[in-house]
């Protein structure tokens, strides 16, 4: 059975993708399926990415080196996977260097890391606080990424997120300068999904980025307000490591000094 029409419109799939397929076709079996695959890897018109997971090579194109889209690979990581941090940074094209690390989120409790053309996958599992509340799609968007839907972060999910854990976002300087330019920002929503993870460091980091952020963000003050009034009663360091720390009375923040200078350059 040919596939071509198939993997014409799917770059990267799952098994459970071509089941549907193989289904539309009358010829929905696993043997049928193991058998096709076997058979197309053979060929070199497909790649296992891992178990479940491959990728579709184009016509004249090599399996041992046409590089596969990291995006839409990470966008099948799981069946909920939702580009996130330094990933939706990449995505939307605000992110400020490349990294060989992708990251999803996803309610999975466990998701083995995957290693493939020498980037590592992985995901994280979405906050305790919004999965508790329903709340774990707030903010992620469906988009077209080589005709599939992918699912990613948006610019608010993906801000609080990257303030949240900025490890996984390639550190404070990565994610200010990535957001310098990303135009309005809806601070409503933003400050909805700081709320809603319920952190208090959390929400005045968010609040003191908007708030150092007002004019080229065009951020409405009603959001940076609210975030204020969840802010930690005592003060907390935003990193375990700070070289030069500096005291934020008004959020009760302890941040690094090369972090508001970034905000002074903005602001010169």
């Amino acid at each position: 059975m040919k596939l071509d029409t198939f993997f014409a419109k799917n770059m990267v799939f799952t098994v459970e993708e071509i089941d549907v397929y193989l289904h539309s076709q009358d010829r929905d079996n696993q043997q049928t399926r193991e058998a096709l695959l076997a058979y197309h890897i053979k060929r070199g018109r497909i790649v296992r990415i891992r178990r479940g997971l491959y990728a579709t090579i184009p016509s004249g194109g090599s399996a041992d080196t046409f590089p596969v889209d990291p995006l839409l690979v990470a966008s099948r990581l799981t069946d909920d996977a939702a580009l996130a941090y330094h990933t939706a940074l990449e995505f939307h094209g605000i992110a400020q260097s490349l990294y060989s690390v992708h990251t999803v989120l996803s309610s999975k409790r466990f998701v083995r890391n995957v290693m493939f053309q020498g980037t590592e996958y992985k995901a994280i599992r979405t906050s305790t606080a919004l999965r508790r509340s329903g709340q774990e799609n707030v903010g992620v968007e469906t988009r077209e990424r080589a005709s599939l839907p992918v699912r990613v972060t948006g610019f608010e999910r993906t801000l609080v997120d990257c303030l949240d854990r900025p490890d996984l976002a390639g550190g404070w300087e990565e994610v200010w300068r990535s957001f310098q330019d990303a135009g309005h920002l809806d601070s409503a929503l933003v400050a909805d999904i700081a709320i809603a993870m319920c952190n208090d460091t959390l929400a005045a980091k968010v609040g003191w980025f908007l708030e150092m952020n007002a004019d080229n963000l065009l951020i409405n003050p009603d959001g940076t307000e609210r975030l204020r009034q969840h802010r930690p009663h005592q003060a907390r360091y935003v990193d375990r490591y700070i070289d030069e720390p500096q005291f934020l009375p008004e959020w009760n923040l302890i941040v690094p000094v090369a972090v508001t200078n970034l905000g002074k350059e903005e602001a010169a």
